[in-house]
């Protein structure tokens, strides 16, 4: 996981939050997620140290945008797909650029009214030669955290057949920390 963030204290906030996740080691260990974390921090979306990061990690599979005002969320997805896209031509790659077509790295972007959201995600952002930037919007807090997200029963499944790898069924219903660590992992 990259992490780039405009707080210069961005890593330390994060483990401030989540202390659990730099507890969990520099190996993997069997049935356990693992996490390899790499922060940036201070560092502005619209500047050339962004740009060089992003190019820098290779293999990238989803981006994640939050950053507080979904215009600017919105223009960093559609500089990232193009700056993507570059990557893809580099590697004498032609991108897709078809309205239904997922690109790769799968790019979403927070879009705090659930409206707009729906309305972005039905009619795709397109740049002016009409190429679809694939970019799904996420929804504010109030669909995500909405009754089937949290109470999926096919991931309440999969949540208990990986806590069944470490603990028992009484622990899962039990403690709400065990369930919702094994619903996160799942």
């Amino acid at each position: 996981v990259t992490v780039i963030d405009e707080s210069p204290d961005a890593e330390d906030l994060f483990y401030m939050q989540c202390p659990g996740i730099r507890e969990r080691g520099t190996q993997p260990q069997n049935g356990e997620d693992y996490y390899e974390i790499t922060f940036h921090s201070g560092i502005n979306v619209y500047s050339e140290s962004f740009y060089n990061i992003i190019r820098g990690i290779p293999n990238t599979t989803q981006v994640f945008i939050a950053l507080g005002d979904e215009r600017k969320s919105l223009e960093t997805a559609m500089t990232l797909r193009t700056i993507f896209s570059g990557i893809q031509i580099d590697e004498g790659k032609t991108p897709s650029h078809a309205q239904s077509d997922i690109q790769k790295p799968r790019i979403t972007a927070v879009v705090y009214n659930n409206q707009k959201a729906n309305l972005l995600n039905q009619n795709k952002l397109a740049n002016f030669k009409g190429q679809y930037y694939n970019i799904e919007c996420m929804a504010s807090n109030e669909e995500l955290y909405s009754y089937n997200n949290i109470f999926a029963s096919d991931l309440e499944e999969m949540a208990l057949a990986a806590h069944l790898q470490w603990g028992d069924l009484e622990s899962f219903n039990n403690y709400e920390y065990c369930r919702r660590s094994s619903m996160a992992s799942a």
